[in-house]
């Protein structure tokens, strides 16, 4: 009986501790990809930048300029290595970004009967609803999008996105690194 309580005081540690590594550590990049499955996506060849006038950069350490340099030199050498070339005078196709950034927050419970006496709940109690309490997570979500639209039909063909908390790594050079992987992993599914 006694060792039931050790393993499951002993799960309850390594799963509150695999919560807090994955809050305070590197989030993982989610990526998430949209797109019309009539098209033929073999006809592309060539394709432009939309110039992004409405970027608004809220609470990273970018600035706007500097951003737009590193999200489309990244995704030119991702998309050269997959043929496509730029074409700024007859495009097949035309691409854009945008940078949404929200805050959000994370509600979870915390028991609080575990301790180093087992079972020490008060007999006045019927109930652990007094051991549990709620806890809340602030942070700053950001999602970089990259969409495609034929150039000729200025229709939307193709949606990318990824999704991810900012903020947990202050230092620029990380959180370039983080958005270089982000637009290559969106970009490893294009063309479907």
């Amino acid at each position: 009986m006694r060792t039931n309580k050790l393993k499951n005081y002993s799960n309850h540690v390594l799963v509150v501790n695999l919560f807090i590594l994955f809050v305070s550590g590197c989030s993982p990049i989610q990526i998430k990809v949209d797109y019309n499955k009539n098209i033929n996506f073999d006809k592309y060849q060539s394709y432009s930048w939309i110039p992004n006038e409405q970027l608004d950069i809220v609470d990273i350490n970018f600035e706007k300029k500097l951003l737009d340099s590193l999200v489309t030199n990244t995704a030119n050498n991702k998309l050269k290595e997959k043929g496509f070339i730029v074409n700024d005078e007859k495009p097949d196709l035309l691409m854009s970004y945008f940078l949404v950034v929200d805050t959000k927050t994370d509600v979870y419970v915390v028991d609080n009967y575990y301790s180093n006496i087992p079972y020490a709940i008060p007999p006045t109690t019927s109930s652990t609803r007094d051991y549990q309490k709620l806890r809340e997570n602030t942070y700053e979500q950001g999602i970089l999008i990259i969409d495609i639209v034929d150039q000729q039909t200025k229709e939307r063909i193709w949606r990318g996105y990824a999704q991810s908390r900012i903020g947990i790594h202050k230092e620029p050079e990380k959180q370039e690194k983080r958005i270089i992987t982000a637009i290559n992993k969106i970009l490893s599914n294009f063309p479907p």
